[in-house]
């Protein structure tokens, strides 16, 4: 009997070591990002995709949450409710604000004690100026950063100066070549979109400050009044035509049908704009007026500090991903997005994407005149007012 119960005791230990271990379940990584159509999600979505294909621990689930004002009202008011998720887009001017509310993961503090190997100055330090709090420390990650570029229809531009292929590098060389384009064409000359960014370019190439240095204070003064006065003076001259309020698609859409010849706008834009414009595309430095200047958009990646030790664990692996050098330039090449890494141009494939299609190096090459002047945890309530007085004045 006891040779029965031990061979019978003997079979279920070999059949329970026969039965595969239950597979634990990937941790969820929630992540929010504003890419809602086109190129921009494609290349979001492939590489989530890719990210989730790479490893089997954690599994990625972005979802589009409007654009940037969207998401960061969206995490302010869910934080509090514990109704955030693990990482998010959040346009890079806004990062400050969380920052300071105490919202968002220490990530030197992090990397020194989970992934001391990880090295924070690979990026241009441009970029991670408003990702860096008070104390130093770094906040965030540039993921889809951007800066303003001259985007010109080159058809129209040629239809106005009787075929020559104007490129304005300064203020005047810009209004004289709006002028023929008013006179000679019937397209719209001038557009872009009614936003800080531009109000604070005429007003920094002009030589002028925009925000104090401790971010507390906004420069209202002789460099604000002459940015308004320059664009008062292209309204009512006919040269200016500003985008509606609220319709953020439609200088695009009407720059793309061939209707506009001058536009400012993201570097964000340069994938899309390759693709549908059916005329000559050409991009260029913002002009300069007393210097060339432009400052720096675009979104961060940021972990929600609200979240589980292994939810972090995971954003945090989600993250470095996203920014890595290689696939910073598939963000690159698939969006128009610039480069972040100071080796992007190492690559061969930027290298070869330059030499195909050489606009997307202008973006980069622009870098060198980066200003990042709107480092303030104010600043939604200042490009709001500024918004609104570009509104009413245009």
């Amino acid at each position: 009997m006891k040779k029965f119960l031990t061979l019978i005791l003997t079979l279920a230990i070999l059949m329970m070591a026969a039965v595969p271990a239950m597979a634990e379940e990937p941790i969820k990584i929630e992540f929010w990002h504003s890419f809602g159509s086109g190129a921009n999600l494609e290349c979001i979505d492939s590489i989530i995709a890719d990210f989730n294909a790479s490893q089997d621990k954690y599994v990625v689930e972005g979802s589009y949450q409007g654009g940037y004002v969207d998401i960061f009202s969206k995490v302010t008011v869910g934080y509090a409710a514990g109704e955030v998720p693990a990482v998010t887009f959040l346009d890079s001017v806004d990062c400050p604000r969380l920052i300071q509310n105490g919202m968002l993961l220490n990530l030197s503090e992090y990397a020194a004690a989970n992934d001391p190997e990880f090295d924070f100055s690979v990026f241009f330090e441009g970029l991670m100026n408003y990702g860096t709090g008070p104390d130093g420390d770094y906040y965030a990650l540039p993921m889809g950063r951007s800066t303003p570029l001259m985007y010109m229809n080159m058809d129209i531009i040629k239809e106005a100066t009787g075929g020559e292929a104007v490129v304005p590098q300064n203020r005047q060389e810009l209004v004289d070549l709006l002028v023929k384009i008013r006179d000679n064409t019937d397209k719209v000359p001038f557009c872009f979109p009614l936003a800080c960014w531009y109000f604070a370019n005429f007003t920094t190439t002009a030589g002028y400050g925009f925000i104090s240095a401790d971010g507390e204070t906004c420069y209202l003064k002789d460099g604000a009044l002459q940015s308004f006065q320059f664009m008062e003076y292209l309204k009512k001259e006919g040269l200016l035509q500003v985008a509606p309020v609220g319709d953020g698609s439609w200088p695009n859409n009407e720059f793309k049908a061939g209707n506009i010849a001058v536009l400012f706008q993201s570097t964000g834009n340069m994938t899309g704009f390759m693709r549908d414009c059916a005329f000559e595309l050409n991009a260029a430095f913002l002009p300069a007026d007393q210097k060339f200047s432009v400052a720096t958009g675009g979104n961060n990646l940021q972990i929600i500090n609200k979240n589980d030790e292994e939810v972090i664990a995971g954003a945090w692996e989600f993250i470095k991903f996203c920014t890595s050098l290689e696939i910073n330039a598939r963000v690159n090449e698939g969006t128009g997005y610039i480069l972040t890494h100071k080796d992007s141009e190492t690559l061969e494939s930027v290298q070869k994407l330059w030499q195909e299609k050489p606009l997307y190096k202008v973006a980069y090459d622009q870098l060198v005149y980066v200003e990042d002047l709107y480092v303030s945890p104010y600043f939604a309530e200042l490009n709001q007012e500024v918004v609104n007085l570009m509104s009413a004045l245009l």
